[in-house]
């Protein structure tokens, strides 16, 4: 986890540091593409999956929480112990989903020169 968020941090600072100067629009774009990815990192938060027939993770790829099944019906509200760092994560992981690829493809132009 601490990887995940040390990498999202390290992206987004030295994406933004890279943009053009002269360009409103650009970091108008990066700020979009920001925010963009804090919504994804919300959506991943809030997914909920089947890991085994009596327990279901809520938030992916780190879980935040978990509900079991325990007599005939699920009981949530298991908070795990590292949760505001799992909630870091999924929004980490979130904002690597969107920055990743433009980073990547300004990588690839400026190697090719």
């Amino acid at each position: 986890m601490l990887g995940v968020i040390a990498l999202a941090v390290w992206l987004v600072q030295s994406a933004g540091r890279s943009l053009p100067q002269p360009g409103r629009w650009w970091r108008m774009t990066f700020g979009v593409l920001i925010f963009a990815g804090l919504l994804l990192g919300c959506g991943l938060i809030a997914v909920t999956y089947k890991e085994s027939p009596t327990v279901r993770p809520s938030g992916y790829p780190f879980p935040i929480a978990a509900a079991v099944f325990l007599d005939g019906r699920w009981q949530g509200g298991l908070i795990y112990r590292y949760m505001w760092l799992s909630v870091l994560a999924d929004f980490a992981v979130g904002l690597l989903a969107l920055i990743t690829p433009f980073r990547l493809a300004r990588w690839l132009v400026i190697s090719r020169k």
